[in-house]
């Protein structure tokens, strides 16, 4: 079986869609599935650790190096890119890790594999899918995407489907019980290597007077709003 993800990282975007797609990968490689990425050539890019865990990565040009357009506005480009890139391969699965293609991305590749699959957290575009999955809990998260989705679609909803790596999927196993309830939650989204140390230490500052923070790049969160 062959696989290939199409997902991209930098700077700005963060490492998230890459971590999720090699977790998954991994677990494919050791059961023989042959997997290789398929990226942008962002700057900052995640495309060298990609290539370390063992994985072949297809790079696609891009004329905005800081990948200031997010949301891909130039999807037909990149499909046809991406077309030219797997067109001599025989792929049973493509995995779609990104907020910028949609449905319209999809059906141009459709040609090109068996099945598609969509991992996605948004629920808030159209999807030509086999298979999707979104391992967040939110409100209302297992009917979010029933106008999203073709009605063969296949999905995976809510944290137990969570692509966690290995390292922290066995950690409850030796983590002491704990009690009481929870008072502080801060959560870090990696938007460069740089903004880690800074948005650490300025959650753990402000622990004692936030409940809930999410400390992220402003860039990104103005982006996705």
């Amino acid at each position: 079986m062959k696989i290939f993800f199409r997902v991209d990282s930098s700077s700005l975007i963060g490492s998230g869609h890459v971590v999720r797609c090699l977790t998954l990968a991994k677990s494919l490689k050791k059961e023989g599935v042959k997997c290789k990425f398929i990226c942008k050539d962002y700057d900052s890019s995640f495309t060298k650790i990609i290539k370390t865990q063992g994985f072949e990565v297809i790079v696609l040009t891009n004329s905005n190096k800081l990948f200031k357009d997010f949301f891909n506005k130039n999807w037909e480009e990149d499909a046809r890119q991406t077309i030219n890139a797997i067109r001599e391969e025989k792929i049973d699965w493509l995995v779609v890790d990104h907020y910028g293609l949609d449905i319209r991305w999809e059906k141009k590749l459709r040609p090109y594999t068996k099945k598609i699959m969509v991992i996605d957290d948004l629920a808030n575009r159209k999807h030509d899918c086999e298979l999707l999955l979104d391992q967040n809990l939110v409100d209302n998260f297992e009917k979010r995407y029933q106008n999203f989705l073709p009605k063969y679609a296949n999905t995976l909803l809510g944290p137990k489907y969570a692509l966690l790596q290995s390292e922290y999927k066995n950690k409850h196993l030796i983590a002491s019980p704990r009690t009481g309830s929870v008072k502080n939650i801060s959560t870090v989204r990696p938007s460069s290597v740089r903004n880690i140390r800074t948005a650490r230490a300025s959650s753990v500052r402000n622990i004692s007077i936030v409940r809930t923070s999410s400390v992220r790049n402003s860039k990104y969160s103005k982006s996705v709003r």
